[in-house]
C-alpha cells in the first residue's frame, strides 16, 4: 500500500505496458454493450484510459476514491497495438482534512504517439 506521505509531486513509476487484443476489444465492447464484434479495427477511446496503471503502481490504500478525471484523447490505436501507459504524480494537497492526489496518465503507442493524456484525483484513504 501506497502511504500519502510517501508521494512526491513529479514521482513516475515503471511504464505499463499492455496489449490492444482483439480479444480485450471484443470483450470491452460486450461489457458496454456495444457488441462484441466490429471489423472497423478501431479500439474503443476508453480502453486507453484504463485504471490498472495506477492500481498496479501505486498499490491504492482501501478506500481510496477515484473523485474526478479529464481525458483528451489524440489518436486511434488499431487492434492489435502495443500501448504504454507512463504515470506522474502531479500534485498533492490537503482540503477539509481530506487527501488528495491527481495523478497524470499518458498513453503511448509503441512508434511514440501520443494517443491519449488523462488527469484522475483520488481522494487518498489511510
Amino acid at each position: 500500500m501506497t502511504k500519502f506521505d510517501d508521494l512526491e509531486v513529479g514521482q513516475t513509476w515503471d511504464d505499463y505496458t499492455y496489449d490492444l487484443t482483439p480479444e480485450a476489444v471484443s470483450a470491452y465492447r460486450e461489457s458496454v454493450r456495444l457488441g462484441g464484434e466490429d471489423d472497423s479495427g478501431d479500439v474503443p477511446p476508453m480502453l486507453l484510459d484504463t485504471l490498472y496503471p495506477v492500481k498496479k503502481s501505486l498499490q491504492l490504500p482501501e478506500g481510496t476514491l477515484h473523485a474526478q478525471e479529464s481525458v483528451t484523447f489524440l489518436g486511434r490505436p488499431a487492434v492489435g497495438e502495443r500501448v504504454s501507459v507512463s504515470l506522474v504524480v502531479k500534485e498533492k494537497f490537503v482540503k477539509k482534512e481530506r487527501k488528495f492526489v491527481v495523478i497524470t496518465q499518458d498513453c503511448r503507442a509503441s512508434d511514440g504517439r501520443l494517443l491519449a493524456t488523462a488527469e484522475k484525483t483520488f481522494v487518498w484513504a489511510e
